[in-house]
């Protein structure tokens, strides 16, 4: 019993260990991210209309970036909570940054889905932005700590709102595509 028990105490603290790094090494992205997007130029368009070339710029956003690449080495398992990988969450500050990176790239982003689909509840606008970025919804989950299932439901109930199956296309489509000169 002592041996699985010291066992159990060098795993817990490795695991310790390794969510220590991983915070720190996301604490160094976050503030690598802070600095390039406060000496990036605004890419704002001038007549206030996105086009596809505004959603490639969205997508190599510094901040938009690092989002991504939070889930290259994670693989989530859904079984387990999404306080799992609390490591891996936004914080108020990453969420406004890629708010301000929407903002600059597609001016108004939710009240524009919100005139197309005005049924949309706040929620399911804020699920629309990460959506549009390319994040599932077992990321999406882990970033605002949600349950998987209510994250799937929202998106379920986003789908049919819309009247689509795939969500990014959908948006990609109304904001950017459409407004393509």
């Amino acid at each position: 019993m002592d041996s699985a028990k010291k066992e159990f105490e060098q795993e817990k603290q490795q695991h310790t260990a390794l969510v220590n790094r991983m915070q720190n090494a996301n604490a160094r992205l976050r503030e690598e991210n802070r600095r390039l997007s406060e000496t990036a130029p605004a890419d704002t368009p001038q007549n206030g209309s996105p086009n596809l070339d505004d959603f490639e710029a969205l997508m190599h956003e510094p901040t938009c970036l690092e989002l991504l690449g939070r889930f290259s080495e994670t693989d989530i398992v859904t079984t387990n909570s999404p306080e799992t990988y609390a490591g891996l969450s936004l914080s108020k500050a990453d969420e406004k940054r890629i708010d301000m990176a929407m903002e600059r790239h597609c001016p108004d982003f939710s009240n524009r889905i919100a005139a197309l689909h005005p049924d949309l509840g706040k929620a399911e606008l804020k699920m629309c932005k990460y959506l549009l970025l390319g994040l599932n919804e077992p990321q999406i989950a882990v970033l605002m700590q949600n349950t998987f299932t209510s994250t799937w439901k929202k998106t379920a109930n986003i789908r049919k709102k819309m009247g689509c199956s795939d969500i990014r296309q959908h948006l990609k489509s109304e904001l950017f595509e459409a407004k393509k000169a």
